[in-house]
């Protein structure tokens, strides 16, 4: 990502993913990132419509060909 928080993986493809205040990792799918790739303060900004913040492992969207898993340990 180049160190930006909303960035490009693909067609279609814009996530967040970025510290989002102290010890909270936040992780963004379904975003509309106009102007991406830039460095956004949270996954909202990013205009995300799927957001997870907090611990745990989940099941992300995959890109055809792989299966990802987010990780977040706050």
């Amino acid at each position: 990502s180049g160190g930006d928080t909303c960035f490009v993986l693909g067609p279609g493809l814009i996530p967040f993913s970025g510290c989002v205040g102290p010890d909270t990792y936040g992780y963004g799918e379904n975003c509309v990132g106009d102007g991406a790739p830039f460095m956004a303060v949270d996954p909202e900004e990013c205009g995300c419509s799927f957001v997870i913040e907090g611990s745990g492992c989940y099941k992300a969207n995959d890109i055809p060909g792989q299966q990802w898993f987010v990780f977040l340990d706050g």
